[in-house]
């Protein structure tokens, strides 16, 4: 994680190392033994504080000559508050700061600042000024015990000059805040001239976040990018740090001369401001979706700053189809908060390893895990019917899902399921996955699995980086998938794949993907006629192959129909923005598409229509596709003509109406007359109508 300390202090307020204008929410925490240290930081974070004020008195940790002596509660506390992403602001307290000035009350300091400052803790055997997320010390003056000589002799030369220049070396901030004393203007001056930051007690004032704005400093268990990012509500000044985690794509657009992808995730109730700094000059941004609703996105070297007037999902551009620069992406995840269970009885899973019987509910209602890296036994995490199960914004479970014949079932939250350690297979899709295996194939290979459930729900986690097709939903039977978020970029990373699913709303998602975005099949082992599907407000953004909306590929079943896709945004596409593809006996049929928006790198074709056998078909019969409508279709492209392809007389695509659809449409407002194809054949009814 990056703290990026060495702090600074201008008019009283919290500067980072770039000079920007830290947030601060603050906690003061006295250090005893009837702290519950990981508890306590917990609910802190559930505040979104970011700052610990810790207090150590020298009486609980050394002997009455300063040499340190009980140190396990400073080491467990220390190395908590650094691996929770908070800075650290010290307190050493000391007896001698509160009894007169004398030669022996000094030397007890310099002792006990001494074995602060050199012990080297025994959890990460790092010595304090070692703690990148220390931001200062902070000394408590008793006034009463020094003359203006003697306080001007004790700042400059035993705790100044001596000990925080020789332990830190300008590594640390030297602070005194208000909210102990008052001191006199003389010893204002003092403190001053010899270097102290004074800062208010409104610095230090509770601030609670947590209504209205949720960020992470940190993603546990995922590396993070090479930028770096911060986030600011847009009705008050200053920022926090929003971790950026590291991703990639498999084709060689955008990064030909170099470059790298990253995520940010937060949630807020409020408008944001956005800051995100590069390795590079910053030459063009751009943020998408952006045909509906442009971002303006400012630029200044190599910082951009935008505002999202409310939490979305989308995509920042930065370089791209630039000759001699280097290209970066950021994937920006904006969620609504989602509250914390406090209904039913609740099982709360701290970090660590997890045995597969420790996960099961048992007679509680909620699997709760906690902020933190949680690793699973067998990397398969499994829902229970009636039970449900809460990732808590901040946690990493490095696991896929399996809801397997479970009803009633919910999984949600804004943590992370990780992929990044299941292991992939190396004959999947291949070999035995043919002839009557494949016939019958149930889908066991998705990184998260709903197979024959019945009322079922997925809502807010954040998949990365599966190793096969991230999400399949197969013989399902009402089903709903909303604000699903898919980070992803091996071969195979289907964004969502329901097979032989009946009555599926998908709403509200962003699928970066290397493959179909949604790809919709069918299967002989499940009912031989299924749909009612909805898909609305989807970000989709395809990687090196695949189709945005893929319809029918490997479609086993009779007949696949009733299917409605409702204000999508495609802003990247290799192949098709629209495809329906039949390559067995299924009739795809009643499907329409209403706001289609197109943006990005241009796709091979607008439009695709085909029947056409293939590799792996399993059937001798050829399929149908008819009744298809497409409306408020918008492409900021020139018209990239497709294909619609029937297999013969009796196999036709037939009933197939275009309305309204606008290509060059930042430029053009007229929708067209006629579309073209590269291969029409054996096809009927065609219209092209507009307004």
């Amino acid at each position: 994680m990056d703290f990026k300390t060495p702090f600074s202090v201008k008019n009283g307020l919290f500067y980072d190392r770039d000079r920007v204008e830290i947030d601060i929410s603050c906690r003061d925490y006295k250090l005893n033994r009837d702290n519950h240290i990981e508890v306590d930081l917990l609910a802190f974070r559930r505040e979104q504080v970011n700052m610990i004020r810790l207090e150590i008195d020298e009486t609980s940790i050394a002997d009455a000559n300063g040499r340190l002596t009980n140190v396990q509660l400073l080491d467990m506390a220390i190395e908590a508050i650094h691996r929770n992403g908070f800075y650290l602001l010290l307190i050493p307290v000391t007896n001698g700061n509160r009894t007169p000035f004398s030669p022996e009350s000094i030397t007890r300091q310099q002792c006990y600042l001494s074995e602060l400052f050199t012990h080297r803790n025994e959890l990460s055997a790092k010595t304090l000024p070692e703690y990148e997320n220390l931001i200062g010390v902070e000394m408590l003056f008793d006034m009463n015990c020094f003359s203006d000589s003697q306080f001007e002799l004790y700042t400059s030369r035993v705790m100044l000059q001596v000990y925080m220049e020789h332990y830190f070396g300008g590594g640390a901030l030297r602070l005194y805040c208000l909210d102990h004393d008052t001191p006199s203007a003389k010893r204002l001056e003092i403190m001053h001239k010899n270097g102290m930051e004074i800062v208010s007690a409104a610095v230090f004032e509770r601030k609670d976040r947590s209504y209205v704005l949720q960020t992470e400093n940190f993603i546990p268990g995922i590396r993070p990018a090479v930028m770096t990012a911060r986030l600011g509500r847009a009705d008050t000044p200053g920022w926090r740090p929003v971790a950026v985690g590291a991703a990639t794509s498999m084709m060689r657009h955008p990064h030909e001369n170099g470059g790298s992808e990253g995520f940010l995730s937060f949630a807020a109730e409020v408008a944001v401001n956005l800051r995100i700094d590069f390795p590079c000059a910053v030459r063009t941004a751009i943020f998408r979706p952006s045909l509906q609703k442009r971002i303006p996105v400012n630029i200044d070297d190599r910082t951009v700053t935008f505002t999202l007037p409310s939490p979305l999902y989308g995509s920042l551009e930065i370089n791209y189809f630039m000759e001699d620069e280097p290209a970066y992406t950021v994937y920006i995840l904006g969620d609504r908060i989602t509250p914390i269970p406090a209904v039913g009885k609740i099982k709360t899973i701290a970090p660590g390893t997890h045995r597969l019987e420790d996960l099961k509910c048992g007679d509680a209602d909620v699997l709760h895990f906690l902020p933190g890296l949680h690793d699973v036994e067998g990397r398969l995490l499994h829902l229970e019917s009636g039970k449900k199960v809460f990732l808590e914004r901040g946690a990493t479970v490095r696991a896929g899902v399996l809801a397997e014949q479970t009803e009633s079932t919910m999984l949600y939250g804004q943590g992370i399921l990780d992929g990044s350690l299941c292991k992939r297979d190396v004959g999947e899709n291949k070999g035995d996955r043919m002839g009557e295996k494949w016939i019958a194939d149930q889908g066991y290979e998705g990184f998260i699995c709903f197979h024959k459930c019945k009322s079922i729900e997925f809502d807010g986690p954040l998949v990365y980086n599966p190793q096969f097709w991230n999400f399949v939903i197969s013989g399902t039977d009402n089903c709903t998938v909303r604000n699903y978020k898919t980070i992803s970029w091996i071969q195979n990373n289907d964004g969502i794949q329901p097979r032989s699913c009946n009555n599926l709303l998908v709403e509200r998602c962003f699928m970066k993907c290397n493959d179909d975005g949604v790809a919709i099949k069918t299967r002989r082992s499940f009912d031989m006629i299924s749909g009612h599907l909805v898909f609305r407000d989807l970000v989709l953004w395809n990687d090196r192959c695949g189709c945005a909306l893929e319809i029918g590929h490997t479609s086993q079943g009779d007949v696949l129909e009733d299917i409605r896709f409702e204000n999508i945004k495609v802003i990247n596409s290799i192949l098709y923005p629209i495809h329906v593809c039949i390559i067995d006996h299924s009739t795809v049929q009643n499907v329409s598409y209403d706001g289609i928006f197109v943006e990005g790198r241009p796709p091979r074709g607008d439009f695709g229509f085909v029947i056409c056998p293939g590799y792996y078909t399993t059937d001798k019969e050829p399929g149908k596709i008819q009744n298809i409508s497409v409306s408020n279709y918008f492409s900021e492209h020139p018209h990239l003509p497709g294909e619609i392809l029937g297999f013969d007389e009796d196999h036709k695509v037939e009933n197939v109406t275009f309305h309204n659809i606008v290509f060059n449409c930042r430029k053009n407002h007229s929708p067209v007359e006629q579309l073209f194809w590269n291969k029409f054949e054996f096809t009927e009814k065609i219209n092209i109508t507009k307004e």
